[in-house]
């Protein structure tokens, strides 16, 4: 929902500005994933930018008898301003952020022990864990970047941006089911440390609530 009006805001915004003087379209690759970007200059160091950015990651790896598989979902739009103190290419970057962003993993034991709040059990005991985690939907973007993509003159540029989003906690779901042959106080004990995992993996999110931007563009000004 956030999305879509972030999306919505940026119509409102920039009306017919396909047709004017100071607008411009670019694309974009990088650490929030690979996306698109419409500017509009409102004055020689003021640009107002709207972007949007979705890619899905697969996670597929084994590690210490388990495997592995999930999908991190890049999904985001951002609706800011670029200033130019100096009128030229280098730029200070302020942004709203619609937060889509979100991890699934499903780890399956294929032998061995699996270890949950530090209790190790039985690779036959654990049927499969699933996990979540995900962020508030409002998040905000500071930064620094090069390149002016609504410059005089039309042509195509380049862009750079260096920052972060500030995303807040995390909310961590996981759900572990226990196997098929398992005696009833220990599907309580796995469930039980399951679910202090879970609240130390969203203490340790917490610490983090910073996500890095790096990102590269190509940009088109009409």
């Amino acid at each position: 929902m956030l999305i879509r009006k972030s999306l919505l805001a940026a119509a409102i915004l920039l009306p017919a500005a396909s047709f004017a003087d100071g607008f411009g379209l670019g694309a974009h690759v990088g650490t929030n994933g690979p996306g698109l970007d419409a500017f509009y200059r409102i004055s020689d160091r003021l640009v107002l930018r709207a972007g949007y950015n979705q890619y899905d990651l697969d996670v597929d790896r084994s590690e210490d008898d388990v495997e592995y598989d999930g999908t991190y979902a890049f999904k985001n739009a951002q609706l800011g301003l670029d200033f130019y103190p100096f009128a030229g290419g280098f730029r200070v970057s302020a942004a709203y952020v619609a937060n889509g962003n979100e991890l699934d993993l499903h780890a399956v034991p294929t032998g061995g022990t699996f270890s949950f709040n530090n209790v190790e059990y039985q690779g036959t005991e654990v049927k499969d864990a699933k996990a979540n985690i995900s962020y508030p939907g409002s998040a905000a973007y500071v930064g620094v970047g090069w390149g002016n993509p609504v410059r005089e003159g039309k042509g195509f540029g380049a862009t750079f941006d260096l920052g972060v989003v500030y995303v807040g906690s995390a909310d961590v779901a996981l759900n572990v089911e226990c196997g098929a042959v398992v005696a009833p106080h220990t599907c309580a004990g796995l469930k039980a440390d399951g679910e202090v995992e879970r609240q130390q993996l969203e203490d340790d999110l917490a610490d983090v609530p910073f996500w890095p931007v790096v990102q590269l563009g190509l940009s088109y000004n009409f």
